[in-house]
């Protein structure tokens, strides 16, 4: 299982991409912004994508824009990391295409069930 991580926070990368080998990925990248993932994603599949909301250049949620307008990635399982809390930014993200929201500190045990939940649709 592959997963694409872009979180620009060295340090949550790295814990996070921790979690991610932990759990059952066997491969995670990690994109530092939005013009690298979207360099990734030209370039590989991936069965999940956890994108932080506040990147450099490019933000999380025009991402998952791109991500959804692709026919390689559309349907690709989404994960928005981010510290916004307000229910008015939930819903924006909802709405545009994430299938899950987790605010941060996220702990790996809601990580794992979050991913355990829309592996297994």
């Amino acid at each position: 299982m592959r997963a694409l991580l872009i979180e620009d926070n060295l340090v949550i990368a790295t814990i996070t991409s921790r979690c991610l080998k932990a759990l059952r990925f066997t491969e995670v990248d990690v994109a530092y912004d939005g013009e690298d993932a979207l360099k990734y994603l030209s370039k590989q599949k991936y069965n999940i994508i956890l994108v932080d909301w506040m990147l450099p250049r490019t933000s999380g949620l025009d991402i998952v824009r791109c991500i959804r307008a692709s026919k390689d990635h559309c349907k690709t399982p989404i994960i928005m990391t981010t510290g916004k809390s307000d229910k008015k930014d939930i819903l924006t993200a909802l709405q545009t295409g994430v299938d899950a929201y987790l605010v941060k500190p996220i702990s790996p045990q809601v990580l794992k069930e979050r991913i355990d939940k829309i592996l297994t649709k």
